[in-house]
């Protein structure tokens, strides 16, 4: 199950319709089935991020939140989780930049 490492707000800004989720993650095993995964929920639109297959810290693949739907000048609540698709093993993040465009 996931787990809640981060909470904030976020305020639609017009002009802004996409936040890339950039993530530094890594698990405590190299196998494949062990990835970390991080899911970004910003105003309920979300999107998740997965570690390589390492055991040490590496940016991942980027990927992007569809926010144009939110309405300009409104508060939203972020929450950022961190799971392994494996219930028996750790994952880890060291960093996590949500960029918007």
């Amino acid at each position: 199950t996931y787990k809640t490492i981060l909470t904030g707000r976020f305020t639609k800004i017009a002009g802004i319709s996409t936040i890339t989720i950039h993530a530094r993650l890594w698990a405590t095993d190299n196998n494949a089935s062990f990835e970390a995964i991080l899911s970004v929920d910003i105003g309920g639109q979300s999107n998740t991020v997965a570690s390589v297959t390492s055991a040490t810290p590496s940016w991942v693949t980027t990927s992007t939140i569809d926010v144009s739907s939110l309405t300009n000048g409104t508060a939203y609540d972020i929450t950022v989780q961190l799971k392994n698709e494996n219930a028996g093993r750790t994952s880890y993040c060291s960093g996590v930049t949500l960029v918007g465009s």
